[in-house]
């Protein structure tokens, strides 16, 4: 793992290899993913560029892409 951040009710883990999992309540998309259903175990994130970091605010989440 490279890096783990926390949310209100929602967190983002970036791995080594670049995979974005999620996780957690998402009634507003907070997880970054296509629905609004909370995600009760990590879930990955559909992303096909290069992340270079994560992070997330209250209720939302950002990437920094190269």
């Amino acid at each position: 793992v490279q890096d783990i951040v926390c949310g209100y009710c929602h967190s983002m883990v970036l791995t080594n290899s670049g995979t974005i999992m999620t996780c957690g309540f998402n009634s507003s998309g907070n997880c970054g993913l296509s629905d609004t259903n909370t995600k009760n175990e990590w879930t990955e994130v559909p992303i096909k560029v290069k992340v270079f970091a994560i992070g997330v605010g209250m209720h939302q989440c950002f990437v920094l892409i190269k």
